[in-house]
């Protein structure tokens, strides 16, 4: 069940405007006819105080959830989607079976949010808005004071569909277990804030929780189907995060209803939904693409008749926004003067000697950042003819940390540009070898995806804002990438020749004939390519990896 009610863990929703504070919350679309069609509410909070404003926010959010709840509630009984369950009597196991439900929604829900990721802004916001619940349910619990978390509990009846006719004392006691449950809830998910492992299965196990409405979990829904694709093949994590992304917001947009009530109607409103919040083309065909290989799978194993979304387009806008923008001269010159090369600065978050390495070797061969962070020691090789190049392969992992390519085109044999040779590529290498390590890069940690440069990505756009000073959003790891194809079109290169280099493709069928150009034709290609009035530093190898190198002061200029 994705809980939708009850949420003491959201945002604020608070907005100043002058000396003013105002509550506001998106109507969730599958409820805006309710609110004459509108899409958010904003109502003032009659008081210039925040402290008090955030206090009558916290409360306006729980009014206005019961209300979404409500809302829902009642059309889907009138639809006949929920049967009502009539509880006349609250004894213990009831009341502990409702606690368990409410801890397992809360952790889950979690769970899931954590899985994804959260960027700094999100995660300040959490720990903030953590904080102050705690504050006010161990307030109210110290007063046994229920009417604090009766929006919550209101919200959780509805969405297991009970209706309660118990003595006004049976409530006070379901109320205040509740109080109980919400505070300890809460208090785990600051735990968790804080670092400290909280695993859900170890607190509750959904069969001990109370049971879900059973007319509402009769037919499979589209996280069920998410669930039964999830389990049929395996995948990346990070993939399998995505795409469960994906359907929760959807489930958000559009509701919760049973795959087989899903209409057309229903991904158009979604990507209208996600075109109208100003997301990437990319960003909002993708997400439409997870959802139709989602349904195609349940269709093809006979779980759904037809796929809603088979026929859902994204139109591609006439003038397409640029995501991504090559470094020009002057960046890359801030780039290769940065302490990183002048001063032989090494951050703790650049892993050592792939600070300097990684954007140097994607200058230089165009190579993505997750296929040159995973590179092995033995991936460095020379041919007596061509020289020295990189194999970029989906075997030979370290032990724990498989590789993997993007493309079949992706496995490739990458001439070493001389300008890397001159920066002391292979005396990086040979240092490497004799440390005993099988990786190029040891001190690269993987994510929790199991992304090798993941962690290191994130350390990389940071550094490039605050310390490079080039705050241009469309300007990022990858722009390495685009700023070696533009070279390679400078340098008179062909597409065919520099998409060989690059492990790019273009679908052509002619392209599948023959062996590809030879190892000697891609060096020579390769020597060919320059950056004219850009100085390339020459890097001594560490005496080991991990501690601080320097830089020679002397660049060398191509």
């Amino acid at each position: 069940m994705t809980s939708k009610g009850g949420n003491m863990h959201g945002q604020t929703h608070l907005l100043k405007r002058g000396s003013r504070y105002y509550f506001r919350i998106r109507i969730p679309e599958d409820l805006r006819s309710f609110y004459n069609g509108q899409w958010e509410l904003k109502l003032s909070l009659r008081t210039s105080d925040k402290r008090e404003a955030a206090s009558l926010c916290r409360l306006k959010a729980a009014s206005i959830t019961e209300d979404f709840e409500r809302h829902r509630y009642q059309r889907d009984t009138a639809r006949g989607k929920i049967a009502r369950r009539r509880v006349s009597q609250i004894d213990p196991d009831f009341i502990d079976q409702f606690k368990k439900r409410w801890m397992w929604e809360v952790l889950a829900n979690d769970d899931a949010r954590r899985c994804v990721g959260l960027d700094a802004d999100e995660f300040t916001e959490l720990h903030a808005q953590a904080n102050a619940t705690q504050e006010l349910l161990q307030q109210a619990l110290a007063r046994g004071d229920v009417a604090v978390i009766a929006p919550a509990l209101n919200s959780m009846l509805y969405l297991l569909g009970i209706e309660l006719d118990v003595p006004e004392g049976d409530f006070q006691r379901l109320g205040f277990a509740f109080l109980q449950a919400a505070t300890e809830a809460n208090d785990l998910i600051r735990k968790r804030n804080a670092g400290q492992v909280v695993e859900t299965e170890r607190i509750v196990t959904q069969d001990r929780a109370y049971p879900l409405n059973p007319s509402v979990s009769k037919q499979p829904g589209l996280l069920d189907f998410y669930e039964y694709w999830r389990t049929a093949t395996p995948r990346p994590s990070k993939t399998e995060a995505t795409y469960k992304a994906t359907v929760t917001l959807f489930l958000d947009i559009v509701g919760d209803k049973p795959a087989s009530e899903l209409r057309k109607a229903d991904f158009v409103a979604f990507k209208d939904a996600l075109v109208e919040r100003k997301l990437h083309f990319k960003t909002v065909s993708n997400k439409v693409v997870h959802l139709k290989a989602i349904l195609n799978h349940a269709v093809s194993n006979d779980r759904l008749e037809a796929n809603p979304a088979a026929q859902v387009k994204v139109n591609k806008p006439k003038v397409e926004p640029v995501s991504r923008l090559p470094f020009d001269l002057e960046d890359l010159k801030l780039i290769l003067t940065c302490p990183l090369y002048s001063g032989g600065e090494r951050p703790i978050g650049g892993a050592g000697e792939a600070a300097v390495w990684l954007p140097l070797l994607s200058l230089f061969s165009g190579a993505r950042e997750n296929e040159l962070g995973q590179l092995m020691v033995n991936d460095v090789l020379k041919d007596p003819i061509a020289g020295y190049f990189i194999h970029v392969i989906d075997e030979g992992g370290d032990e724990g940390q498989e590789k993997s390519v993007k493309t079949e085109a992706s496995r490739r044999k990458v001439p070493l540009h001389p300008a890397l040779l001159k920066a002391g590529f292979i005396k990086y290498r040979d240092a490497i070898t004799h440390t005993g390590s099988e990786q190029l890069f040891p001190n690269l940690v993987p994510d929790r995806f199991g992304h090798i440069t993941g962690n290191w990505s994130k350390w990389f756009g940071r550094y490039l804002r605050k310390n490079i000073k080039i705050s241009n959003p469309k300007k990022v790891f990858h722009s390495l990438r685009h700023s070696f194809k533009d070279a390679c079109r400078d340098a008179g290169l062909g597409e065919e020749i520099h998409d060989a280099l690059t492990g790019h493709t273009n679908g052509s069928v002619s392209r599948g004939y023959g062996s590809g150009h030879s190892l000697k034709f891609l060096a020579q290609a390769m020597a060919k390519i320059k950056y004219p009035g850009l100085d390339i530093p020459v890097i001594t190898p560490p005496l080991s990896e991990g501690k601080t190198s320097r830089s020679h002061r002397q660049p060398k200029k191509l």
